[in-house]
This record gives structure tokens, C-alpha cells and sequence, in this order.
């Protein structure tokens, strides 16, 4: 059983991969931890130094904000499906200057 998740264009192409992933049932948290574990030319992106997820990532499980839940407490389960998205992107040194 696996938690869907999907991630801007930017990303996925960063990431080396074309669509949707499949992570296992846990926190938005958690799950954002084992994504940047994962694929971790995309961790600068989503998380600061200390692992925390970045001011400007939000995510949305089965379509609504996790803001408006338990934050990035949130358990997401079988069958959800989870979406990051970037309210801006960091200019990183190489990439598009």
C-alpha cells in the first residue's frame, strides 16, 4: 500500500524521474523526509539545512491544504494522494544564470 505523490515538472526532471511516485502511509513529514533521502538532487528545494520542509513549499493531501489539517503532522494513507508544490523556486549558483 503507498501514498502517491506528485511534484512540479522542475523537479521530477531534477529528480531523474517522469511521474508520480509511490512513498509508504506516514506524516506529510515523514514522507517529504524520505523523498529528499531518495532524490537528493531535490532536497535543496524542498528542505532547508536542517531537513526542515522550505517556507515556501506547501503540500496538499487529496487536494486540500495541509495547513487547514495537522500540518506537516498530517498522516497521509493508503490510496492518498499528496502534492507538493513551490510557491517560488531558489536561484541556485549554475541553474539558469
Amino acid at each position: 500500500m503507498s501514498v502517491t505523490v506528485h511534484l512540479p515538472g522542475v523537479l521530477r526532471e531534477e529528480g531523474g524521474f517522469t511521474g508520480p511516485l509511490e512513498q509508504p502511509p506516514g506524516s506529510i513529514r515523514a514522507i517529504l523526509r524520505a523523498l529528499t533521502r531518495s532524490y537528493p538532487a531535490i532536497a535543496p528545494d524542498l528542505v532547508d539545512g536542517d531537513g526542515q520542509p522550505r517556507t515556501f513549499v506547501t503540500a496538499f493531501l487529496n487536494g486540500e491544504n495541509i495547513r487547514y489539517l495537522k500540518g506537516w503532522e498530517t498522516e497521509a494513507g493508503d490510496h492518498d494522494e499528496l502534492t507538493f508544490t513551490l510557491s517560488i523556486r531558489p536561484r541556485r549558483p549554475g541553474i539558469g544564470s
